[in-house]
């Protein structure tokens, strides 16, 4: 059976096809700026995981994992990143039992009884990551490439990386999603990235219909506009900084 590729424009759409699919416990090696778990909070040493925050959590770029792991599809993740990248550059991120923002969601766990979800999670820096496992769907975020957090320059050196892996064993399937909005404008040398993809495992590529859309302001008032600008960039800054000295 030829292994298929899969080109898509923005990450959720990799959940519909895992739905299709109806894939179980599946195994993903997520190579992604970003881990796309907004929304769940992860016992690591229990290997267990639940979902918080449930309402106003429509499927997006930032979720859909949360979603395949709540709805059983995945099972495990292997999460590869660079750094800047991971949850110390990302606010809307995965927690875990022990981040101290976690203790809330603890303690309404205590009275709601969310089930627990079995959920493997392993996180990888990319100068520690060397092969695909046996089993794995191989999912690659072009941000992990050409995020707007890197030089431009840095880009070609990053996907030489890449190539330079062991992939002795072949993935069960290939996602690449493009992600324009987290990326510098690299259109070109996401096609190539892509080629040279699809020729490395010989795989037969699928492209689906690109959904991105802009995002918008929500309102025609340039006051309002730029209060609400500056209020999340405040909150933006506010959030990393805590990051950046462990506090989640």
């Amino acid at each position: 059976m030829t292994l298929k590729l899969y080109v898509i424009d923005s990450h959720e759409q990799a959940l519909n096809i895992w739905r299709e699919q109806q894939l179980t416990n599946a195994k993903l090696l997520h190579v992604d700026f970003h881990c796309d778990q907004r929304g769940l909070l992860v016992n690591r040493k229990k290997d267990q995981a639940y979902p918080i925050w449930t309402r106003f959590q429509k499927v997006d770029e930032g979720n859909f994992l949360k979603h395949a792991i709540v709805e059983g599809i995945i099972g495990s993740v292997r999460w590869v990143h660079d750094i800047p990248g991971g949850r110390q550059h990302d606010i809307k991120t995965l927690k875990y039992h022990t981040d101290f923002s976690a203790f809330i969601h603890r303690i309404f766990h205590l009275f709601n009884r969310t089930p627990e979800i079995p959920y493997r999670l392993q996180t990888c820096l990319a100068n520690q990551w060397n092969q695909v496992q046996p089993g794995e769907i191989l999912d690659i975020d072009w941000d992990f490439f050409a995020a707007k957090e890197y030089s431009i320059e840095s880009i070609p050196r990053r996907i030489e990386f890449f190539f330079n892996r062991e992939f002795t064993v072949a993935p069960s399937q290939i996602i690449i999603c493009h992600s324009p909005e987290y990326c510098h404008p690299t259109e070109a040398l996401f096609e190539q990235f892509v080629e040279r993809v699809k020729n490395q495992f010989s795989a037969d590529l699928i492209r689906l219909p690109k959904t991105f859309i802009p995002r918008t302001t929500r309102s025609n008032s340039k006051l309002k506009n730029a209060l609400r600008i500056r209020a999340r960039k405040l909150y933006h800054v506010t959030n990393l900084s805590l990051r950046r000295l462990g506090i989640y």
